[in-house]
């Protein structure tokens, strides 16, 4: 006698199934998701749905985090705050708000630093005000950045487990594509902007500006506007300003469809780096503090796109990337190439 015992249903799965002239048909059963449970009180097709998923599935945040927002007071850091605000409390986190005053602009930067003040104030939140330290001076745009995430790094110092949240979103990462793309780059460099770096973490990357302002309309939200950034003299403001809304006339669905391509960038490189480990630690021969050696025939037979990945990882372990570029990377494989 045959028992024929009954299959357990299958708890997690994802489907595929062909259907006519080349489509697909697919669906998705998970026994315990953890977004669907923290998305009840949210519409998912709301801008605050959408950044619980991101959340989630980033994993950005987890309960018992200190989120630091970074607030300079225009729309897009106001949606954020708004938004964690909303949500702290289903995601059972503290948040705290800080802003760097840059005094780059005189009375409006003060006038941004205390507008700032006060929405933390009328909302409870506690923020924490930086600016640069007396008799240092800022002459660019990078000089404010390196500045300013100086003073966000300060605040996760001696803190527990501490986010600092800053509010990026699909815009700013086209924005960056397209100038790396111009200036020269490699595939690293075209990943843009990451969702999260360390304890840096951006929940609005996934979002344009225009549903950002549509947010802020609907939730009556006031904001500050930089006027610095309609300075065409500014790349990013040339990009944003001029050559995107071109390109965005050749495709309305520009924006999002260049972040999906970042995305799927991003996705190939983050791959490509754990093989480029693999193979560089295959061929050492010896390595210490101050040097590394590897097996010449070992490094030339790897794929092309493997070879320059694999010095760069190499050289990661002895000084800091910044300090090399690309095109003395590429003179290194050359002459690794030709054998000399």
């Amino acid at each position: 006698m045959v028992q024929v015992h009954p299959q357990p249903p299958i708890q997690n799965y994802f489907h595929a199934t062909k259907r006519g002239a080349g489509g697909i048909n697919y669906d998705v059963a998970l026994a315990s998701n953890p977004i669907v449970q923290n998305m009840e009180k949210h519409s998912q097709k709301s801008l605050i749905g959408r950044v619980v998923k991101e959340i989630k599935l980033n994993r950005l945040i987890e309960s018992g985090d200190t989120v630091i927002v970074a607030v300079s007071g225009g729309p897009d850091s106001i949606c954020l705050l708004d938004i964690l605000d909303r949500l702290k409390d289903s995601l059972g986190i503290d948040i705290k708000a800080a802003h760097f005053n840059h005094k780059l602009r005189g009375g409006e930067s003060d006038a941004d630093a205390e507008f700032v003040k006060i929405i933390c104030r009328e909302r409870g939140i506690e923020c924490l005000v930086g600016e640069p330290p007396a008799g240092s001076a800022i002459n660019s745009e990078n000089d404010a950045r390196i500045a300013r995430y100086s003073f966000f790094e300060k605040l996760q110092k001696g803190e527990g487990r501490v986010k600092i949240a800053l509010a990026h979103n699909a815009n700013d990462l086209v924005e960056t594509f397209l100038m790396r793309l111009v200036r020269g780059t490699g595939l690293r460099g075209l990943r843009s902007i990451p969702s999260r770096r360390g304890k840096f973490i951006r929940p609005l990357l996934p979002f344009s500006r225009s549903e950002i302002e549509e947010y802020l309309t609907k939730h009556s939200l006031d904001y500050c506007t930089d006027s610095s950034n309609f300075d065409l003299r500014y790349t990013r403001n040339f990009f944003r300003l001029e050559i995107i809304p071109r390109l965005v006339k050749v495709n309305p669905n520009f924006i999002h469809t260049m972040a999906d391509t970042v995305g799927s960038i991003e996705d190939d490189y983050d791959y490509l780096e754990r093989v480029a480990i693999e193979s560089l630690n295959k061929i050492i021969i010896r390595e210490s503090d101050r040097e590394i050696i590897c097996d010449w025939r070992g490094w030339l037979i790897l794929h092309p796109s493997l070879r320059r990945l694999v010095l760069r990882q190499a050289f990661s372990r002895l000084v800091e990337l910044k300090d090399i570029t690309q095109t003395q990377l590429q003179e290194v494989v050359d002459v690794l190439k030709s054998g000399v």
